[in-house]
């Protein structure tokens, strides 16, 4: 099986500038002078990258300048972005929401890296909510991959979020900056030129995503479709290059197409492509001509591969099983004083099973009826009425014992 991902070049970057910036440490000239030095470097990596302006207008309205591809347009952007901003609000977490809401939409669609470079000069002073919110979000788009990186622009020692902002990045694998200055803001944007890769997580290499993850994934991607009648003569599978699968020979193995590009892909082929080039599910890879997201059956990828999928109540039960070797009490010998302590039990168990033998042996005769206690029926005792009584046989029987009204009581 071909790998027609390997790359061969670096990798095309959609990259995201934020501007979050209120005052002026560093001067309007010099920020500009250093981004556009920025810029250049990394088109001269991959003139193929794609770069984009965001920040707040005066009043909270956010604005975006997309498919920005020059050093030009995109310093003519910023030009007009300092005109416009807001100088009186931190709109710190909204930004960042916006950014990664963004990704999400094209992430489907590229097999591209994603960058948010944040310049901010006020700390965030947002609730734990807004935190927890976002939180959910990086944790979601963090293996598309997208990185995160802050340069808090100022000249405090110490700001209420720097706990915050090491969170993002950390979690991100971007990097956190600060600087005071256009020197150290030089150093710092170049320490971001060169391209980012996320680390493996699995031993066959790639991400691992998480089991509440998944139908976020399952949604956002496609499956294969039956191509046009008038292709199915001529297509060939994109990975075996063949009509005829050439994993399983068999002609129910019909030839699907990408729905975004068309390319011809069997059902067999993708099933082992995916199991080593996926996203970090195994049933979800990238087209190999468009680089959209493709879902394949789950069981299918693994019953090719080899592999039995376990189903929710199976997995369930080998946890449970694991559990139970692993919480299950191991045998040793009682010490002397654990042995007398129950030989005392079984001799006073073994009296007071005499004594309810003996108290069993003298009521003789008598018959048994069932009442009603607290927990449902229970045999109790009746004699039968002695001839020394004064009471007359025609006494009224006692209504039986009621049971009980039980109150569920909710935790």
């Amino acid at each position: 099986m071909k790998n027609p991902m390997k790359p061969t070049k670096i990798i095309r970057e959609k990259i995201i500038i934020y501007l979050d910036l209120s005052s002026k440490v560093i001067a309007k000239k010099n920020m500009l002078k250093n981004i556009e030095l920025f810029v250049k470097a990394k088109f001269e990596l991959n003139p193929h990258h794609d770069f984009s302006i965001f920040y707040f207008k005066e009043g909270g309205e956010p604005k975006i300048h997309d498919g920005l591809t020059t050093t030009k347009s995109i310093k003519k952007v910023i030009e007009y972005a300092y005109k416009e901003r807001t100088h009186s609000a931190n709109y710190f977490e909204n930004g960042l929401f916006f950014c990664l809401s963004g990704i999400a939409s094209s992430f489907l669609a590229q097999a591209i890296t994603f960058r948010i470079v944040v310049f901010s000069d006020l700390p965030s002073e947002k609730n734990s909510q807004y935190m927890e919110a976002l939180m959910n979000l990086v944790e979601t788009v963090r293996t598309f991959p997208t990185f995160i990186d802050i340069i808090r622009i100022g000249n405090e020692r110490l700001y209420s979020d720097d706990v915050k902002l090491r969170i993002i990045t950390t979690l991100t694998n971007g990097g956190l900056f600060y600087v005071d200055s256009a020197k150290s803001l030089k150093d710092a944007l170049a320490c971001l030129v060169h391209n980012k890769v996320l680390p493996d997580l699995r031993p066959e290499g790639g991400q691992a995503i998480s089991k509440q993850h998944e139908l976020y994934y399952s949604d956002l991607s496609l499956k294969l479709s039956l191509p046009p009648l008038h292709q199915k003569g001529q297509l060939k599978c994109h990975l075996c290059e063949d009509n005829l699968c050439q994993y399983c020979n068999d002609e129910n193995d019909i030839l699907k197409t990408c729905p975004s590009c068309g390319i011809g892909l069997h059902e067999c082929c993708s099933s082992l492509y995916s199991w080593n080039y996926n996203i970090g599910l195994k049933n979800i890879f990238r087209c190999p001509g468009c680089g959209s997201l493709i879902k394949l059956n789950e069981k299918i990828v693994y019953r090719v591969n080899g592999t039995k999928l376990l189903d929710e109540e199976e997995s369930k039960m080998e946890e449970n099983l694991d559990e139970a070797i692993d919480s299950e009490d191991v045998w040793s010998p009682k010490s002397k004083p654990d042995i007398e302590e129950s030989q005392k039990l079984e001799e006073n168990i073994t009296q007071r099973a005499d004594s309810m033998q003996r108290e069993g042996q003298e009521i003789d005769n008598t018959k048994t009826e069932t009442r009603m206690g607290l927990f449902g029926p229970r045999p109790g005792i009746s004699r039968e009425p002695s001839t020394n009584s004064p009471i007359e046989g025609n006494q009224e029987t006692p209504s039986p014992i009621k049971k009980p009204q039980v109150k569920r009581v909710q935790s």
